[in-house]
C-alpha cells in the first residue's frame, strides 16, 4: 500500500476538520482489514489441518470398570426417550474370546445402559447408567473378526435403591453396532493378542420382544450402581 504523504499533508492543511474525522476512520478500517485477513487465514489453516477444539471430560473411578460406568452416566444426558425394546449400552466388563470354542470357557460379560429404558406395563423409567445388561458370546469367527452376543438378563436399580430384574432362561435379544442396527454381529478388537470388543465404543442392544415387566426384587444390597 503506497501512500503519498505530501498530498496528504497539503490536504490536511486545507481542511483540518475533515482530516481529523477521516484519519481515525482510515486507521480503524486498516486495523479491521488486517484483523479480518488474519481471521480468514486462521480459519483456512484450521479447515486444512482438520482442527477441532478439544473437550476435556473428567472421568471418575479408580478402575476401568468404574470409569466406563461413570462415562456411561455422563453420556446418558444425550438420550431422553425411554424404550422397552432397544437400548444403547457400554461394556463395563469385557468378553474374552481367545478360547471361545473351549467348553470350560465362560464368555459372559456385562454392559451398562446409556439410554433410558422402561417396561411396557411399568411406570418407572430407568435412566442411563441405572441398568446392567448380561451378554454372552454365541459365536466368534476369527477369520472375519466378527462375534455375536445374546442378551441373558436385565437388572436395574431405581433412585430409591430398589432392585429390579428380568432374568429369563433364554436369550431375549442380541447386540449390534450403532451404525448397523438389525445386524446381530459386531467387530472384534485384537488388543495385542487379546480378542474382545472395542471398550470405548457404544453398542445397541435390541430385544426380540419388548420387556413386559421388570420384576421388583427388593432393596439392593449394593445401593445404586
Amino acid at each position: 500500500m503506497n501512500i503519498n504523504f505530501e498530498k496528504f499533508e497539503n490536504g490536511f492543511k486545507k481542511n483540518k476538520l475533515l482530516s481529523l474525522i477521516l484519519i481515525p476512520l482510515f486507521i480503524l478500517s486498516l486495523i479491521f482489514s488486517i484483523t479480518d485477513t488474519g481471521n480468514r487465514l486462521i480459519t483456512f489453516i484450521k479447515s486444512v489441518v482438520g482442527y477441532e477444539a478439544l473437550e476435556y471430560v473428567e472421568v471418575n473411578g479408580q478402575t476401568k470398570i468404574e470409569q466406563r460406568l461413570h462415562l456411561a452416566k455422563l453420556e446418558a444426558t444425550k438420550y431422553k426417550i425411554p424404550s422397552s425394546s432397544m437400548m444403547v449400552v457400554k461394556f463395563i466388563s469385557l468378553p474374552f474370546l481367545n478360547e471361545y470354542n473351549k467348553r470350560e470357557t465362560i464368555n459372559s460379560s456385562m454392559a451398562a445402559t446409556v439410554s433410558p429404558i422402561k417396561s411396557v406395563s411399568g411406570n418407572i423409567v430407568f435412566d442411563g447408567g441405572d441398568c446392567r445388561v448380561g451378554l454372552k458370546a454365541e459365536s466368534f469367527d476369527k477369520a472375519s473378526m466378527k462375534a455375536s452376543f445374546g442378551v441373558t438378563f436385565i437388572s436395574c436399580t431405581d433412585n430409591k435403591g430398589i432392585a429390579y430384574s428380568f432374568e429369563p432362561s433364554y436369550s431375549i435379544g442380541y447386540l449390534s453396532e450403532l451404525s448397523n442396527p438389525g445386524i446381530s454381529s459386531v467387530k472384534v478388537n485384537d488388543d495385542d493378542g487379546y480378542f474382545t470388543i472395542f471398550p470405548e465404543t457404544n453398542y445397541l442392544v435390541q430385544l426380540y420382544e419388548p420387556v413386559e415387566s421388570i420384576d421388583k426384587r427388593g432393596i439392593s444390597l449394593f445401593g445404586r450402581f
